[in-house]
């Protein structure tokens, strides 16, 4: 993955984070689908912090637009703006937690099981 650029990275984790989120009938619920994208949008903006030693506010609003793009182009007029912005504050309040980095193992890590 380190040659993915950050968008490329984002949707690769969105879809993977998707697909294993679907139901039997390929169906995956709004409310999931907010939580996933939010917890991904926060996770990258913390990576590149930890990478960077910082990240501009440009760097994040670049973040979180390409989560919103990703869901639009998925999920077309069903991802409307107040839905991107509940993703977003959600990611940021996510972000403000003391326990971020092992919240975000925890969440992360039930993809992979």
């Amino acid at each position: 993955m380190e040659n993915m650029n950050v968008q490329e990275m984002i949707y690769s984790q969105m879809n993977h984070f998707l697909d294993k989120s679907t139901d039997q009938n390929g169906q995956v619920s709004y409310e999931t689908v907010i939580d996933i994208a939010s917890w991904t949008a926060a996770y990258v903006i913390r990576q590149r912090h930890i990478q960077n030693g910082s990240i501009s506010e440009d760097e994040i609003q670049l973040v979180l637009g390409t989560v919103g793009n990703f869901c639009k182009e998925n999920f077309g007029d069903d991802f409307a703006q107040e839905d991107f912005d509940l993703m977003k504050s959600r990611a940021l309040e996510l972000l403000q937690k003391p326990t971020f980095d092992s919240d975000s193992r925890e969440y992360f890590g039930q993809f992979y099981r």
